[in-house]
């Protein structure tokens, strides 16, 4: 399990903190209104005793209450109906993706892996704590039901003690009445407290007193008190923005909870309050949580089908809502508490200890005393009348004629013992409480009263792990085992059997049973709810990450089925988080299938929701070169989900995006400075002539020794190397001239077992006017000039500085290799860089069935990545794998020059040796040539003369 911010006991006591419920007049609420606060939200964050405060046991121990919260609702509140339940446990996952990810991963190194895992998980965190504040429970407990009810009326009011009389008999009415309807009462005699609200501004003080004095008279100085509070009037915040900046706002957080969702309730209720039965509350409260839990959407398993359907694509965006569809940030612009000082918050702070220490808990002490003296005579009348039995006998057919004791009287000792250990639970006194659920245990057994029994059952394990002395004790865990069996299957309450699981992972987590904890969030995992499924199995995989030594790869296959489970839960954004994490995991021993679930996965979703950068790595890894598990069909679908998704994306890019297919091998690449345009060829793959520049290397290297040998001048020569392979010597930038083609050849690899189209081929270039060491700053008069030109754009420029021959179409076959010569001609000088080739992309197929619906296919590019020869000069070179540099693809562009063709009509079939035979001399460009008187009369006009030898090739 991860982290979380809570101990274990201090998130069972706040889980199971007692219930208060507030009961207000008109006049109480419109004082309070003041600063946009009901009564029951004004009191929610000062419900936490920042003290000890202590009660005595029935046995006369001192039971001393630690950080002891109470939970404060309207006596109106309901829990939320069936929608809006939903909604509240959706949000709470979705808008805590992405809370407290700064600093919160640790390293887990292993022989075959380095992680970096989350420490929390936030999301999973706020949606228990959603889920158990939603939560109600069931008429086999009272954990959740009311044990006090605060009664608050105002000054103002015309009548006070009339008005307390009313909230009182309104209150008895309530409880009274049959059948009997929400909101559960503890016991008949509940504690009431009685509340004169004063405002200091408005109110008359001499009245305030003269009531309370009446009002302590009428029901005891401990069961009252007079709070005064808006001590400033709300004219003077106005104008004072600073001093309204500056002062604290506890509510905000609890009002972003409850407030948002107190409208809705109240229309949606207020006619059902009238009409349903506590019976048919609690039915329809636990058919409201599985329905809840049971959150479906219809997104199909990525391995099973590969359609893409409208509601994949459509994106689930809750965060920026409250929980009734408002914008959570217009709600929290509302100041709350705006009327009050400090001294405020310091008199509500009296008014919570006065109510706990003065009244509450000499309440609980009496009863507990009274609960444990009923218990202990029922205990000595139900011995008395087993002695006879046990004395004289009863024969068989006797004990099947008469009846037994009476079911009802036994289970109505056993709610009794059950509200006893409740009371007590509540209050801290965990020994009291666990010595009576496990007398109820044994009283009834798991035939009789299977949900009662569970009940027992799991209070046990919580009562005895609270003890102080549970550290020296064993766990008993199989008795949280029983209960959530009980729940989940014999019971169908799934909502309390969710509520076993939350209490019993978090003990086994802080006693580092993690295998069992495992074991209890498998149970609750199954398919009848997806986004409590999703959840428990994400903590489980965290489980397996706290073994000695950790479980990797259980890690990574329970977060691939929570992510799956996400998906189906709506949770979009989570279950990206979950592929995410464990995608690094499975590329290490490259699981192919593995690889392809996720990759895939990751890229529909992300491409519904316009992740288009995260959509387009991951489906590029689907046709990874070392992947050769794919079969054909597999693959076409493949690219047919590939295709739509990438031309839904790549709609609003201007850029060439990166294509996967067919890859280059760079190893073939070659330049070849060739001069003149060739002539098209039309049946070749490419347009330029089929020459092989390997083929006759060795010929040109002889013909070059043989025209260095006889020049016999004295001044030395340079070779110009118009050829550039991955053999040759590339240092240096080549050198071409403008207007003059230049020839690229490569070799292509198809990896697919499907044909592969492509069309509109063209080299992929970029055009400088400065060199490729770029300036640090650029003067203005010289922008124009060092503008940059690319082809790698979706859209056609205008005026290209590059021009480039086009290949209209050819196939690459499966598995196969194919040759490619293309050619460019820079019109201008300046600095071109060969970055790869740009083309269309498609696939061949025979049925109709696995065609595209893109008949163009995709645009795209593929980048050429060239690397110098390996170096090994010295030992640091030796050691580690380092290259030389390789600019062959960074030419330098000079401005036009003579360039001479010769032309044979016909080519002569023989030669002799040494013999030049030419029938015609061509000037291919615009340039004049020069003679020798030339060269020294203008010295920047010098061409260099061209001498032609042409022998007979043995």
């Amino acid at each position: 399990m991860a982290q979380t911010k809570k101990s274990v006991s201090e998130f069972i006591q706040d889980a199971f903190c007692p219930m208060v419920a507030v009961l207000c007049s008109y006049d109480a609420e419109s004082i309070c209104r003041k600063n946009n606060l009901t009564f029951a939200e004004l009191i929610q964050p000062f419900c936490r005793l920042p003290t000890e405060v202590s009660y005595r046991d029935p046995s006369n121990n001192l039971i001393t209450l630690k950080n002891l919260r109470l939970e404060i609702k309207d006596f109106n509140s309901l829990p939320p109906q069936n929608t809006l339940a939903k909604k509240l446990l959706n949000d709470s996952v979705s808008s805590a993706l992405n809370n407290g990810i700064v600093n919160n991963e640790h390293e887990i190194s292993t022989e075959q892996y380095e992680l970096r895992i989350r420490n929390t998980t936030p999301w999973f965190d706020a949606w228990r704590d959603c889920f158990l504040r939603i939560s109600y429970n069931g008429d086999h407990e009272y954990l959740k039901n009311y044990l006090a009810c605060i009664m608050v009326v105002s000054t103002s009011h015309l009548d006070p003690m009339d008005a307390f009389a009313k909230l009182v008999q309104q209150q008895n009415l309530q409880q009274q009445q049959s059948p009997a309807k929400l909101p559960k009462w503890f016991m008949t005699n509940i504690y009431k407290y009685f509340v004169l609200l004063h405002d200091v501004t408005e109110g008359e003080e001499s009245k305030a007193v003269s009531v309370f004095g009446d009002l302590k008279q009428q029901y005891g100085a401990g069961n009252c008190h007079l709070l005064q509070i808006n001590s400033k009037r709300a004219g003077q915040t106005s104008g004072d923005t600073d001093a309204a900046t500056n002062m604290p706002d506890p509510w905000r957080l609890y009002v972003k909870q409850s407030s948002s969702t107190t409208q809705q309730q109240q229309e949606s209720q207020s006619i059902s309050r009238k009409e349903s039965s506590m019976s048919d509350s609690l039915s329809n409260l636990t058919e409201l949580i599985d329905q809840e839990l049971n959150i479906t959407t219809s997104i199909s398993h990525p391995l099973s089908s590969f359609d893409t359907s409208s509601s994949d694509l459509t994106s689930i965006g809750t965060t920026d809502e409250g929980y009734d569809g408002s914008s959570i940030t217009s709600a929290s612009t509302i100041i709350h508490g705006a009327c009050l000082t400090l001294s405020d918050h310091d008199r509500i702070h009296v008014f919570m200890n006065e109510f706990v220490t003065k009244g509450l808990l000499l309440w609980v002490e009496t009863n507990l005393k009274t609960f444990n003296e009923q218990i202990t005579s029922r205990r000595g009348l139900t011995k008395f009348f087993s002695m006879p039995k046990k004395l004289f006998g009863s024969s068989t057919t006797t004990a099947k004629n008469v009846p037994s004791t009476s079911s009802t009287n036994l289970t109505n000792d056993s709610m009794e013992i059950r509200r006893a250990g409740d009371l007590a639970f509540l209050f801290q006194n965990y020994e009291f409480a666990y010595n009576n659920y496990y007398a109820a245990k044994r009283d009834l057994s798991r035939d009789q009263a299977p949900t009662f029994y569970a009940g027992v059952l799991e209070m046990c394990c919580l009562s005895n792990f609270m003890q102080e002395s549970s550290a020296s004790k064993a766990y008993p865990a199989q008795y949280m085992d029983e209960a959530i069996d009980i729940y989940s299957l014999a019971c169908r309450l799934p909502i309390f059997a969710t509520r076993c699981v939350l209490m019993s992972t978090e003990i086994l987590k802080s006693r580092e049973a993690y295998d069992q904890a495992v074991q209890q969030f498998l149970k609750l995992s199954q398919e009848d709810s997806d986004l409590r499924g999703a959840l428990f199995l994400e903590q489980a995989s965290h489980c397996f990450l706290n073994y000695r030594p950790p479980y990797i790869r259980k890690y990574a296959f329970y977060m691939v089925i929570a992510g799956h489970r996400y998906l189906k839960a709506g949770q979009r954004l989570h279950a990206l988080r979950c592929y995410t994490d464990v995608l690094s995991i499975y590329e290490k021993p490259n699981w192919s299938l593995a690889l392809d679930h996720i990759n895939f996965t990751l890229g529909k979703q992300s491409a519904s929701l316009n992740h288009s950068n995260d959509a387009i790595r991951s489906f590029n890894a689907l046709f990874a070169p070392n992947n050769r598990i794919q079969n054909a069909q597999q693959q076409i679908n493949f690219f047919k989900e590939y295709l739509t998704v990438f031309n839904q994306l790549t709609n609003s890019q201007t850029i060439l995006p990166e294509l996967p297919v067919p890859v280059i091998d760079n190893s073939t690449i070659k330049i070849l400075l060739a001069g003149q345009q060739q002539p098209q060829i039309g049946t070749q793959v490419s347009n330029c002539n089929d020459f092989d520049f390997d083929e006759t290397r060795k010929v040109w290297s002889d013909l070059e020794r043989t025209i260095t040998a006889l020049d016999r001048r004295a001044s030395g020569t340079r070779t110009q190397i118009n050829l550039f392979t991955s053999r040759t010597h590339n240092q240096q930038h080549p050198i071409a001239v403008a207007n003059e083609t230049i020839r690229v050849e490569f070799y292509v690899r198809n990896i697919l077992q499907v044909p592969l189209l492509l069309s509109e081929v063209q080299i992929l270039w970029k055009h400088s006017s400065n060199s490729w060491k770029r300036k640090s700053s650029v003067s203005a008069e010289n922008v124009e000039d060092s503008k940059e030109f690319t082809n790698d754009t979706l859209t056609k420029q205008s005026d290209e500085p590059v021009e480039c021959d086009t290949l209209t179409d050819c196939v690459v076959f499966p598995n196969d290799t194919l040759k490619i010569e293309l050619s460019l001609r820079p019109r201008r000088p300046g600095y071109v860089t060969i970055l790869g080739i740009c083309y269309r992309l498609n696939i061949l197929v025979q049925n109709i069935s696995d065609q595209t619906t893109w008949p163009y296919g995709i645009k795209g590019k593929t980048l050429f990545h060239v690397k110098g020869t390996r170096l090994n000069s010295n030992h640091k070179e030796r050691l580690n794998v380092m290259y030389g540099v390789d600019k062959r693809l960074e030419l330098q562009v000079i401005p036009e020059a003579p360039l001479l063709q010769i032309e044979y009509s016909p080519m002569p079939t023989a030669m002799f040796y040494k013999t030049t035979e030419v029938d015609e001399y061509n000037n291919c460009e615009h340039c004049r040539y020069h003679t020798e008187s030339d060269y020294a009369a203008k010295p920047e006009e010098r061409q260099p003369k061209v001498k032609i030898i042409v022998g007979k090739l043995q």
